[in-house]
């Protein structure tokens, strides 16, 4: 198979390096973080994000003996907002991945984008960011580790050094957007909330879990919430915090917001129900509907 927008990329080298056993002909044993709908529409969609965006046990098979249902692909938010949007869609996301694992694929189709620029009406980007400091735990081309460090060092409190973290994307993610002018770019948040000290010209006004809690009215849904899963917390923990006391008791009083977090999304009719609490296909619905009243 190959790729008609991203015609550098082998469909082997799509496929998520977790899944080994995967056959071609099988679509049920491997998923790729690169898809995309070309079919020579006006527009283009490029959608970037995590297993939210990706559409993470959407579907009505085992997850624990398959890896994907091909009945994802015409529920996510990528394809509803393409067909809003009479638009030719790539979606680039990956379950588990961080902020700079979409930055990173989004300069690596920066010469594709170009490319199809004289192609296209408009070019729509849309970027559903994870939870901050995944990044922490990988080496990848783009190194945080002396920033971070920097920005801990620097930082009287928690809150403070993630609003530097989070302040620190959004500025990587406009420098990267001004090589792209001619592109309409938004950015938002699936599960976790900005820091209301930050801005971005970028910045969707509202995060996935906002639009949802428009629709389902929980009564104690609290922000900010900066993360909710053992990938942001354990090198929160393991790196930064570590024996400081002081800053334990503030991260205890994070993770009171964080366990309302999770009780939001389990009793939430838009979400899954399970460990994981991913939208469902009206979630999806929801997030595609919003995004098209943001930017048509």
């Amino acid at each position: 198979m190959s790729y008609k927008f991203y015609h550098a990329l082998s469909f082997e080298h799509s496929i998520d390096h977790r899944h080994q056993d995967w056959s071609p002909d099988n679509p049920y044993s491997y998923r790729c973080w690169y898809e995309e709908d070309i079919q020579g529409r006006q527009n283009l969609l490029i959608m970037v994000g995590d297993s939210w965006t990706w559409g993470d046990h959407l579907g009505k098979i085992d997850w624990n003996q398959a890896s994907n249902d091909p009945v994802r692909q015409q529920v996510i938010a990528g394809r509803v907002l393409s067909n809003l949007l009479d638009a030719d869609w790539v979606n680039l996301a990956r379950p588990g991945c961080s902020n700079y694992w979409m930055l990173e694929k989004l300069q690596d189709i920066e010469p594709f984008i170009h490319q199809a620029k004289d192609k296209y009406k408009k070019i729509h980007i849309v970027v559903t960011l994870t939870e901050d400091l995944r990044e922490a735990q990988y080496s990848r081309r783009i190194n945080v580790d002396n920033p971070y460090q920097q920005m801990w060092m620097a930082s009287s409190s928690i809150k403070e050094f993630l609003t530097q973290v989070e302040s620190y994307l959004f500025l990587n993610l406009e420098t990267y957007f001004k090589n792209l002018p001619f592109v309409t770019a938004k950015i938002g948040r699936a599960f976790t909330d900005v820091w209301p000290e930050n801005s971005s010209p970028l910045l969707l006004t509202k995060t996935w879990c906002d639009v949802i809690q428009d629709h389902v009215n929980f009564v104690d849904y609290q922000r900010p919430v900066p993360f909710i899963a053992q990938m942001s917390i354990d090198p929160l923990k393991e790196k930064y915090i570590k024996n400081n006391i002081e800053r334990k008791i503030e991260f205890l009083d994070i993770m009171e917001r964080v366990g309302t977090r999770w009780k939001f999304l389990g009793e939430s009719r838009y979400n899954l129900k399970g460990s994981t609490c991913h939208p469902n296909a009206d979630g999806h619905r929801l997030w595609a509907e919003y995004i098209y009243s943001q930017i048509r």
